[in-house]
């Protein structure tokens, strides 16, 4: 039996025992860490390489904590993609930890989440507030926010990040150019901004090859401005169900201040994008994904 833990300097060590079947015994020494029970944990966000690594991200008592796991995890397989197999690893989670490492032990400790740093918009809003509906991909999710239909995008972990500011700086310059979708606000988590949002554009397809006089226009407004898009694969662009206008929906790759030959290369290069299927996801791929924390999670809880 591995001798019970305890508390130092801000960290929780839980020894696993050989067996994962046993229970695992864990004696606090703080009672002001008000350590809680992680069965009711939900996965958010998971990214993992069988053996490798794992980078997790979890809903707990109204808030948000996260975890990592190395190759010395007691994880086989698709174990590392699976909520519960991770969850039944965490000891109860200290109150004012937001971190648990995984390894041959779980440590708990409190880490300074980085938050994206471009902010100009004057709204911002706690990710509790929207009603998630579906997931669109891994990152944005179709929800209803006082009572319109909107996109939330977040940075599920901190490399993401940079991304998310990117988007907020070329969102911020086409504002008022009817060149994408209209920016509502910067999304937060454990009151740091992590995400942004943005008025959902009904009734559109993506663009393809036969799409190309609208999506060159688009293109070419946008570019007015010296922001290169980056990446003009056809998912990135909306197109009306009759074919007779687009706007750019994806801004994650654009570069603010480009020069011309870089405008130009991409406005020569967009046919070609438009022609390519490779980053096409099948139809309703996303529809299930997330659906039973959007139904039977609390709203109390993140869902997102």
């Amino acid at each position: 039996m591995t001798t019970p833990p305890s508390f130092t300097h801000g960290s929780v060590v839980n020894e696993f025992p050989t067996a994962l079947s046993q229970t695992t015994h864990i004696t606090w020494t703080s009672s002001s860490l008000s350590p809680m029970d992680c069965g009711d944990a939900v996965l958010l966000s998971a990214e993992s390489t069988s053996g490798v690594s794992g980078l997790y991200r979890f809903s707990h008592h109204g808030t948000v904590f996260y975890a990592t796991a190395d190759e010395k995890a007691p994880l086989k397989g698709v174990d590392w993609g699976w909520e519960l197999a991770v969850r039944r690893l965490l000891p109860p989670r200290p109150s004012n930890c937001n971190w648990a490492h995984i390894s041959d032990s779980v440590v708990w400790s409190y880490k300074p989440l980085k938050e994206a740093r471009y902010v100009w918009h004057p709204k911002r809003i706690d990710i509790r507030e929207l009603d998630p509906i579906k997931h669109l991909n891994h990152k944005v999710v179709l929800c209803r926010y006082e009572s319109e239909l909107v996109c939330a995008k977040i940075a599920r972990f901190e490399h993401e990040l940079p991304d998310i500011e990117r988007e907020a700086q070329a969102y911020r310059i086409i504002d008022g150019h009817d060149i994408g979708p209209r920016f509502v606000g910067h999304l937060t988590e454990n009151n740091r901004v992590m995400g942004i949002l943005m008025k959902y554009i009904p009734d559109t397809r993506h663009g393809t090859s036969v799409d190309l006089r609208v999506c060159t226009s688009i293109l070419g407004r946008l570019h007015e401005l010296k922001v290169l898009l980056g990446d003009t694969n056809r998912n990135n662009f909306l197109v009306s169900a009759d074919g007779g206008w687009a706007k750019i929906c994806d801004f994650a790759s654009s570069e603010l201040n480009a020069d011309g030959d870089k405008l130009k290369q991409e406005e020569d290069e967009l046919l070609t994008s438009l022609e390519d299927d490779e980053f096409d996801e099948e139809d309703g791929m996303w529809d299930i994904y997330g659906q039973h924390r959007f139904t039977e999670v609390p709203r109390s809880e993140y869902r997102i």
